[in-house]
């Protein structure tokens, strides 16, 4: 990838933000805006510019740094610069890092095309491309893809994250990946469901209890506590779209990609249950519920 970004936003720094008017009004969520700060770690941050100490990177939902990282698109969170003049930069055009735009498309069915060609900070000659896309028409205002080109990890210094994150407090956030091995070369496409919030109720102790119904989709649960956090790993089979819906206490929290499985970090203790389904059918699994107790003092 070597575009389409055309327009220079100006961010040739380590740790840098820029704001960005955007030519549409883009939807996060139950959220509009109109602009959005462009950060040369591999975020778009909406509400609050989380920098200094934005290169610490940390799986979603990650803990706050000047604020939460609420509203946020993780296109590719790690440790990266784009100054100008750095080794890996050459490879560019123009032999530049930096953020860079452009539109496709014409009213009312414009993309907006955000696009970093960076370095890593620990590795300079490690070079990093990729892309996200925003869209203006009503019908996709609430998706957005990321596309990935090429991805040199030699040198990096913190793990690779990718997800977006609106009112973590709620437990809406969806994270792709968190780790050493980003993807390379693919894409991936968002669609954010309209959102509610879940009304649980605190029991003892954790546990997973399956429900079976009819259906061809098979899904399990696991609970457990990591680091203080609240875990839940789901798992399912027989699932044959692309795409999957994952419910929570009847609300859907994230449409993903069909792997089998999808890890949920819960806000507070209570009492959930889950279910997968074919993305925007009925064809759903069956329901499975987790319970979290306060562990006390």
């Amino acid at each position: 990838m070597t575009g389409p970004g055309t327009t220079d936003t100006g961010n040739h720094s380590n740790d840098g933000v820029t704001l960005v008017s955007l030519p549409f009004n883009c939807q996060l969520y139950d959220q509009s805006y109109g602009a959005v700060n462009v950060n040369s770690n591999g975020r778009l941050d909406f509400v609050c510019v989380n920098e200094p100490l934005g290169y610490v990177t940390a799986c979603i939902p990650p803990p706050a740094n000047q604020c939460p990282y609420d509203f946020t698109i993780f296109g590719l969170w790690e440790d990266m610069r784009t100054d100008l003049g750095l080794s890996g930069c050459s490879g560019f055009p123009g032999g530049n890092c930096g953020i860079f735009t452009s539109v496709s498309g014409t009213t009312p069915n414009r993309i907006f095309n955000i696009e970093w060609r960076t370095v890593l900070f620990a590795n300079n000659a490690s070079r990093q491309n990729f892309e996200v896309r925003l869209y203006e028409n009503p019908a996709e205002n609430l998706r957005f893809d990321v596309i990935y080109a090429t991805l040199n990890t030699t040198g990096h210094d913190h793990p690779y994250v990718g997800g977006v994150q609106g009112d973590s407090g709620a437990g809406f956030f969806t994270q792709d990946f968190c780790g050493d091995t980003p993807p390379q070369n693919v894409s991936r496409t968002y669609t954010i469901p309209p959102c509610g919030t879940p009304t649980p109720t605190p029991t003892p102790t954790p546990t997973a209890t399956p429900t079976p119904t009819p259906g061809q989709i098979v899904l399990t649960a696991t609970a457990h506590r990591v680091n203080g956090r609240k875990v839940v790993n789901l798992t399912w089979t027989g699932a044959n779209t692309t795409f999957v819906d994952i419910g929570r206490n009847g609300v859907v929290i994230a449409r993903v990609q069909n792997t089998g499985s999808y890890t949920d970090v819960l806000p507070h203790h209570g009492t959930f249950t889950y279910k997968v389904c074919e993305a925007g059918t009925t064809n759903c699994s069956n329901e499975v519920t987790v319970r979290f107790g306060n562990p006390g003092p």
